[in-house]
């Protein structure tokens, strides 16, 4: 049979080195936060430019949503009070777009009465392009088709434009548009 027998101050160095071996070291340490660091700035610049792809994804929905209002009232031949308390004759609903934020729908009356049906503003951030600025289509009654064909081009900085159509029937159609 063998026994060791150890020495009192062996066990002493031995109690010490364990001490020494339970963390971790400050190079290990500065590594995993920077790869954490790393990480969470990746995952909040993806989270940005998804944001702000949905928000310019909601302005189109906006858009067309008032442009099909304003054809299916145009189809449905829906006279607003204001058209029947003057006895003047529906022409058809108009898109108009005010300025680089707003639009609305108008009910065309008569030769040049306009009677303003809703007026929206895109979302924060989200503009018309220049060159769709005081564009307008008229959806005419019945038939609904319009008086001339419109694109309209929204944008929001950082995202890429989105374009939307109405052909020379009526016809809407967004293009560059992910839902």
């Amino acid at each position: 049979m063998l026994i060791l027998q150890s020495k009192p101050h062996d066990s002493k160095i031995k109690m010490q080195k364990s001490k020494f071996n339970h963390g971790f070291t400050l190079i290990e340490l500065i590594v995993v936060f920077s790869v954490i660091a790393i990480l969470s700035i990746m995952g909040i610049v993806a989270f940005v430019a998804y944001s702000r792809t949905q928000t310019l994804n909601a302005g189109v929905l906006d858009v067309v949503t008032m442009l099909n209002l304003a054809r299916s009232r145009a189809l449905s031949q829906v006279k607003p009070d204001n058209c029947e308390a003057t006895s003047l004759p529906l022409n058809g609903y108009e898109f108009i777009i005010l300025n680089n934020t707003t639009y609305r729908v108008s009910a065309n009356c008569g030769v040049d009465q306009q009677f303003t049906i809703e007026t929206k503003q895109l979302p924060r951030g989200v503009t018309f392009s220049d060159s769709s600025l005081g564009g307008s289509v008229l959806f005419y009654v019945i038939s609904g088709g319009v008086n001339d064909s419109l694109t309209i081009t929204i944008n929001e900085s950082g995202s890429p434009k989105k374009d939307i159509i109405v052909d020379s029937i009526g016809s809407i159609s967004a293009k560059n548009f992910e839902e």
